[in-house]
């Protein structure tokens, strides 16, 4: 059943690229995505922050979840997280799955000067373009949802644009075609695709597979200050979170709690 959503959601967006490339001549992405401004060092902000790196996401909903947070002010929260710590921001852009939008990652990167990661499940050339036009700094790269040519091409041109592709992962059997590409961020889901069950075991048993010199960054499952010190103690680079800030009565203290812990 959880897997079928996972289908569900590659194949509402392999409509949604369809749509892409009928509606707009290819070449017209591939020209203005190199005319896009500059990227802000995604990578740099985290390598270079000087207490825990934490991206703070503004994720509306998720299938598992249900509606997280109502949020009438992109701006407002993005502002929030930066005041609050966050080395960069992440941004759901989904819209059937996660009713988020482009429109909330252009708010977002107006609003504040930190890197923006574009979080969606980005399956085709056009939908990278679309994202460094969008103002995305880095964009999320799902291994799940494809295979070691995609992922390897789809890498190779987000670079190209001057983006950072986090490449993500979930279970060991994913980590060979990842590593054969020796990305500079690796994100280690701790979210089981299969049952959507969240444990931070599965950052610690991924992390010494990782060779030096890759950061790493822990995803999913991580409610508390406790929940860094014991993923920073297994080796975990960085953080992103995106469900405790959306549930919090107040984001931004919860943000610098988390953001505190090795101060």
């Amino acid at each position: 059943m959880i897997m079928s959503i996972l289908k569900s959601i590659i194949t509402s967006k392999l409509k949604e690229v369809h749509r892409l490339k009928t509606e707009i001549d290819p070449s017209f992405w591939r020209e203005e995505a190199v005319k896009a401004s500059s990227c802000r060092g995604f990578l740099g902000s985290l390598v270079g922050c000087c207490h825990v790196p934490v991206i703070a996401e503004i994720k509306r909903m998720s299938p598992s979840e249900g509606v997280l947070r109502e949020v009438e002010d992109v701006t407002s929260l993005a502002r929030r997280y930066e005041e609050a710590g966050a080395s960069a921001l992440s941004v759901l852009t989904d819209g059937p799955f996660f009713s988020g939008s482009l429109s909330d990652l252009k708010e977002a990167r107006a609003a504040v000067a930190l890197p923006i990661l574009r979080k969606d499940f980005i399956l085709d050339a056009v939908q990278v373009y679309e994202s460094r036009i969008a103002g995305a700094d880095a964009v999320l790269l799902i291994a799940a949802a494809l295979r070691p040519f995609q992922l390897k091409a789809l890498f190779m041109l987000t670079l190209s644009l001057g983006m950072t592709p986090v490449v993500e992962v979930h279970d060991r059997s994913e980590l060979p075609a990842v590593l054969e590409l020796n990305p500079p961020v690796i994100g280690i889901n701790n979210r089981n695709l299969a049952t959507m069950e969240v444990s931070l075991e599965t950052c610690i048993s991924l992390r010494p597979l990782v060779p030096p010199g890759i950061m790493v960054l822990g995803e999913s499952g991580i409610k508390s200050p406790d929940d860094v010190s014991r993923l920073q103690d297994a080796g975990i680079d960085a953080f992103l979170v995106g469900t405790t800030l959306m549930r919090s009565d107040d984001a931004g203290r919860t943000l610098s709690e988390l953001c505190r812990r090795d101060s």
